[in-house]
């Protein structure tokens, strides 16, 4: 049986889902109700993982480089300076 869990039972109990998967158990993730990811072992036998479209887990952020400034001044006073505006 495959269990639903919202998302933020997967962010805080992520060590103890991830147990449960390698015991076998299935997971279904929903956020605000929705289903949007199925939390399974990955399977050892090669022919049967090729099935699958694994992409790698971490994204890029969508950031250019090359507007990257640096700054003298403490975070703290340029977001006290952003909450005045």
């Amino acid at each position: 049986m495959t269990a639903r869990i919202p998302h933020r039972e997967l962010r805080n109990s992520s060590g103890k889902i991830l147990h449960a998967v390698a015991d076998g158990e299935n997971f279904i993730v929903t956020n605000r109700g929705q289903e949007m990811a199925l939390i399974t072992q990955v399977p050892s036998d090669q022919s049967e993982a090729r099935g699958l479209r694994l992409r790698p887990a971490t994204r890029a952020l969508n950031m250019d480089v090359d507007t990257l400034v640096e700054s003298s001044m403490p975070t703290s006073e340029m977001l006290e300076g952003l909450r005045d505006d």
